[in-house]
């Protein structure tokens, strides 16, 4: 059976969306599994592999261990989560990620990702690799019997990961004005990774702001509150549509009936009625879908069915069957013994003299953007300021 080397840059939640669901499969089918950050990987590291596993590569020395580990007749994994590429100017603005990510994807045997507009895309800038769609896997230990709720209270929470506000200042915040009428008294908002500006509205309303912490601590904050809802706005592109249901796995989970606007990825998912509400883009939708939601049996009911998609379709059971069926060769793969010795300590030499290079490389494509101006804000912002 494999070994399977796992190599991330840095620790984020989409490290640990991969690594979690495919550690039992590995155990399950006899293969051992090691997971580690890819400045600290050695050679002994690519010899004791027969799999090597990179995650959301974006750094120029995690394309090359995956590039010297293909030459060494490893099977070659990339695992991506998000549609970087669609990202406006995303090559001028982050040239050496870009160009990472491409080697990456080019190099790699196979291509993991959760969501399949984004793996068929990938798999097209990687030459047309194969490609595996797989879920996370949620066990019955994560699932959060629905709570009872104070029938005199709303309590929304909305949480996002970038930390930014336009999707809730374009679709959220222009009914703000009808719910603190309608609920005045009884309206809470929970924000989690994000503090929007709510102007006059965050005095005539319960507000609670919770900084970004780690996943484990987030999902046990959802969990013991008692939340009566979720909201997941999202505002259609082709970013938004390659990305993955965490909303739905993470609210579900937590015993949480959620809306989320009735567009890709939750449109084709989603069961409206179900196991959660869509709803459109609009101010009238959203205020009717969060009054149909206030109904306590109907949140029960949605939570019930949707946790119930989770014990069917995210099981380990499922998932491992699903991979296993899929790619063989992760877990059946045996490298050549007695490779070509390759030292690493020359990619480290590159990989920081390219990080030396590449804010002047972001400041040349910013320039050609959006002009001086934003060259000298975005310098002061990202490094004079953070030194002071």
């Amino acid at each position: 059976m494999s070994n399977i080397l796992m190599i991330y840059t840095l620790m984020e939640p989409p490290v640990l969306l991969h690594e979690r669901p495919l550690r039992p499969i590995a155990e399950k089918m006899g293969c051992s599994l090691r997971l580690k950050q890819t400045a600290f990987v050695t050679w002994d590291d690519l010899l004791w592999s027969d799999v090597v596993f990179a995650i959301r590569t974006q750094s120029c020395l995690e394309a090359d261990i995956l590039a010297i580990a293909s030459k060494m007749g490893r099977f070659c994994i990339e695992a991506i989560d998000d549609d970087f590429f669609s990202m406006e100017h995303y090559t001028l603005r982050r040239p050496l990620q870009a160009s990472s990510l491409r080697k990456a994807l080019t190099t790699a045997d196979f291509i993991f990702s959760p969501n399949v507009t984004l793996a068929k895309k990938m798999s097209a800038i990687g030459g047309g690799k194969p490609y595996h769609v797989g879920d996370t896997v949620v066990t019955e230990a994560e699932l959060q019997a629905r709570q009872a709720m104070d029938s005199d209270q709303l309590h929304i929470v909305y949480y996002v990961n970038d930390s930014t506000t336009g999707v809730f200042d374009a679709i959220i915040k222009p009914i703000l004005p009808d719910l603190v009428t309608k609920y005045r008294g009884r309206l809470k908002f929970t924000f989690m990774s994000v503090h929007p500006d709510l102007g006059e509205y965050e005095s005539q309303m319960d507000v609670c702001f919770r900084p970004r912490t780690s996943l484990d601590e987030f999902k046990a904050f959802l969990r013991n509150n008692r939340f009566s809802m979720g909201i997941a706005p999202l505002i259609a592109s082709p970013f938004a549509q390659s990305k993955y249901i965490n909303k739905f796995i993470e609210f579900s989970s937590a015993g949480i009936p959620c809306i989320y606007s009735n567009v890709a990825p939750y449109a084709s998912f989603i069961q409206d009625g179900e196991t959660g509400l869509l709803c459109e883009n609009t101010k009238e939708a959203w205020l009717a879908a969060i009054d149909h939601l206030s109904d306590p049996l109907l949140q029960a009911q949605i939570v019930e069915n949707a946790q119930n998609t989770l014990r069917c379709s995210f099981s380990e059971e499922a998932q491992g069957n699903h991979t296993i069926a899929n790619v063989p060769a992760l877990f059946h793969h045996k490298a050549p013994a007695n490779p070509r010795r390759y030292y690493l300590w020359p990619l480290h030499m590159k990989s920081r003299i390219l990080n030396l290079i590449d804010p002047f490389r972001k400041a040349w494509g910013r320039f050609r953007i959006e002009g001086l101006s934003s060259v000298i804000r975005w310098t002061w912002n990202h490094y004079i300021m953070k030194k002071s």
